[in-house]
């Protein structure tokens, strides 16, 4: 089970690092004045100086009320705090931009127990990004939190389209298969993930 948070755990950090790249090519597009304040507030950020970094990002904000990496940036602050509501709706503004930031509007109203809405926010991700597997990963639990479970099972199989060895999606579909009755399904889909994790996980 470490293993599956470890590699979900990667698969996020590395598609932060991914949005840290587009947040410096963005900032390059800003204007001179922006861009000075767009730093400021990521340095507020780092120092955990939340009110000073929002306000800076919605300096840019005024001036190019377009920059979606200003509303992104405002959201992952909202997220440390823990104040998802709050985060979404500036996800939601980024994501008018880039259909991208909408992958963490989907994160957060997984976290608020909103699968409905979680569901509809990784569909946008993946209507413009579909070789997006974390997105596609997220759509695939929020469908089995649903009890959607042929849905489920159709994005985790996708997912294994793409990379054969995503443990995530494995691990989901042996589960599922046990409570569906399947219990060769199971075992099959159990066995692909203990080879590639090294376990001996039974579902």
């Amino acid at each position: 089970m470490r293993k599956i948070i470890l590699h979900l755990f990667l698969s996020l950090l590395l598609f932060a690092i991914s949005f840290h790249g587009k947040s410096e090519s963005e900032s390059a597009t800003l204007s001179d004045i922006e861009k000075e304040l767009f730093d400021s507030g990521l340095n507020f950020k780092t120092l955990g100086r939340w009110d000073d970094a929002i306000n800076e990002f919605n300096k840019v904000l005024n001036a190019n009320p377009k920059s979606s990496e200003s509303y992104y940036q405002i959201g992952i602050i909202y997220d440390y705090q823990l104040r998802y509501d709050e985060a979404i709706g500036f996800f939601q503004k980024a994501s008018e931009t880039d259909s991208k930031y909408a992958f963490f509007a989907g994160l957060d109203y997984e976290n608020l127990g909103r699968f409905d809405e979680a569901i509809l926010s990784f569909k946008k991700v993946l209507s413009y990004y579909p070789d997006f597997i974390n997105a596609r990963f997220h759509l695939g639990l929020s469908y089995n939190k649903k009890k959607m479970y042929s849905e489920a099972i159709a994005e985790f199989k996708k997912i294994l389209e793409q990379d054969k060895n995503h443990a995530g999606s494995l691990y989901n579909l042996a589960v599922i298969y046990k409570d569906l009755g399947l219990t060769s399904e199971a075992e099959k889909e159990a066995l692909r993930f203990n080879q590639i994790t090294f376990s001996e996980w039974k579902p």
